[in-house]
């Protein structure tokens, strides 16, 4: 069986407003995160 996939596409936009904790979550940008975000969006 084979499973049809879409391609997704995203879209960064930059943040004009005041950055509020409540609705922004800073994280590190490791290595192992950063393989999985390639893993996740470019490699398909």
């Amino acid at each position: 069986m084979m499973i049809r996939r879409e391609r997704v596409y995203y879209r960064l936009v930059a943040v004009r407003s005041t950055i509020v904790d409540k609705t922004h979550m800073p994280f590190a940008l490791n290595m192992p995160r950063l393989e999985s975000w390639y893993q996740w969006f470019y490699r398909t």
